[in-house]
């Protein structure tokens, strides 16, 4: 292929692949299958790094660390052949099977070319998986890309770290993509961002997923949350009210409701702080106390209230709240933010 870096000798080609961007290391291993092999065999940069597949405007595999990103795969669509200037330059390159039609169709990564977007995913996954020797770490998507769900069966492992639903032309979420996204999910944690035009079925049988993230959360009921299996739950906006806070702790406190929770928070819609209304008829399971608690935020990929933050929360009023089963939570509600936060302390 010719590509400008591959103009370097082989003989110091571990040294070489020290100094190569992750985009560049593709590349190279597009070369041959000397270069694929060499290249998976001498790989020491990916150790921080979460390789993710990301659906939109430009299908592509992206490689992330905290906030960084780098592009290192694009995946189109066959069509896009019929373009002069790509159609010239587009090598074709068979590994374990599956023909790869890549072009440098920018000076910084590779664009692979098929006849079927969803199949190019799954294979070019496979493919960068394979070569780093690393699991998938997060799946991007939305409405119109629910087959994402299923690319852990093409990459063979059991889930990835991350799902993230989203449609990145802000369109509303499809309630029954959104259901399927909610009842199959089994990543550690699940990122949902977007409007549903109506409330869902009150029923949910939630997947195993351990955090939950949701920013328009307008559809979530007390009954949503408390069948929730997760540890960790934040919902920037929703609908709830007093009474809403007032019977989820009822459920907390009486039924046992998410047994495994740790954090919750949730974006209320009151004009002022009332503490008598949330805590009506709950007064006897109350009590304040001067201890000043802090909640360590011990998951990367979680928000407090919207933002990602590596801080910790610190509770100053000291409210606490005992369930009938022994368990102790700190509650505080934001005066700014109007943010109802609950930490369980286990």
């Amino acid at each position: 292929m010719g590509f400008r870096i591959l103009n370097l000798p082989l003989v110091p080609f571990r040294e070489i692949l020290k100094m190569l961007e992750f985009s560049e290391i593709i590349s190279i291993s597009f070369c041959s299958q000397r270069c694929h092999n060499v290249t998976k065999r001498n790989l020491y940069k990916l150790k921080d790094w979460g390789i993710c597949c990301v659906m939109g405007p430009t299908p592509r595999i992206i490689l992330q660390k905290g906030r960084e990103k780098r592009d290192i795969l694009e995946v189109f669509q066959d069509d896009s052949l019929k373009i002069p200037r790509w159609r010239t330059k587009v090598e074709l390159i068979t590994f374990t099977r599956t023909l790869f039609r890549v072009s440098m169709k920018t000076s910084r990564y590779l664009t692979s070319f098929w006849l079927d977007i969803q199949f190019g995913m799954f294979e070019c996954a496979k493919y960068v998986t394979e070569l780093f020797q690393k699991g998938l770490h997060m799946i991007h998507f939305g409405n119109e890309s629910m087959w994402m769900m299923n690319i852990i069966e093409i990459i063979t492992q059991p889930s990835v770290t991350k799902t993230y639903f989203h449609n990145v032309d802000h369109s509303h979420l499809n309630k029954i993509a959104l259901l399927h996204v909610l009842e199959t999910c089994s990543s550690d944690n699940l990122e949902i961002l977007g409007w549903v035009d109506k409330g869902l079925r009150r029923f949910i049988r939630f997947g195993s997923f351990r955090t939950i993230d949701v920013f328009c959360g307008e559809w979530i009921t007390v009954k949503h949350v408390t069948k929730m299996k997760c540890s960790h739950a934040s919902i920037t906006y929703s609908k709830w009210t007093y009474a809403d806070i007032n019977k989820f702790l009822r459920n907390w406190i009486y039924r046992g409701g998410m047994p495994n929770l740790r954090w919750f928070n949730i974006g209320i819609r009151v004009d002022r702080i009332r503490e008598e209304a949330m805590l009506d008829g709950l007064e006897e399971f109350v009590k304040r106390t001067e201890t000043k608690r802090k909640f360590l935020n011990s998951n990367a990929w979680y928000k407090f209230d919207g933002e990602k933050t590596e801080k910790d929360y610190q509770f100053n009023d000291g409210l606490e709240i005992h369930s009938r089963t022994g368990l102790v939570a700190s509650i505080h509600i934001d005066s700014d933010t109007k943010q109802f936060r609950m930490a369980v302390w286990h």
